[in-house]
């Protein structure tokens, strides 16, 4: 019995410090957004998605999304996201920089691969 409320224990205090630590990057994010800095914003979040335990928290990565593409989500159509892309990690030498580093298995690499074939195939 008590090895089961001490693990209760450590599960909670461990959800709450992730909890604690996304939070911290989502309202440095925020902070940036208000002050009209959004490269400070995406800094904010690629950060976090760069820590392991933060690389596949969906928040996070929509809120990535949202900031990369002026509050619109990913791109609609082929050419769009084509000129998306090119703009996301080549024309723009900032936002190149700040997705290096994400790890190629996490969930933002997932959504623009799934995205991707969407529109291929559609």
């Amino acid at each position: 019995m008590q090895k089961g409320k001490l693990c209760l224990q450590l599960t909670t205090r461990l959800g709450n410090a992730y909890y604690k630590i996304t939070s911290r990057y989502m309202r440095l994010s925020r902070a940036n957004e208000a002050l009209n800095d959004n490269y400070g914003a995406q800094e904010a979040i690629t950060s976090a998605l760069r820590r392991p335990e933060l690389v596949n928290n969906a928040g996070l990565v929509d809120h990535l999304i949202s900031l990369q593409n002026g509050g619109r989500g990913l791109p609609a159509d082929i050419e769009s996201f084509l000129a998306w892309t090119q703009r996301t990690f080549d024309t723009d030498e900032r936002s190149a920089e700040l997705m290096r580093g994400i790890d190629l298995s996490s969930l933002w690499w997932k959504r623009i691969r799934e995205h991707a074939q969407r529109l291929y195939h559609s």
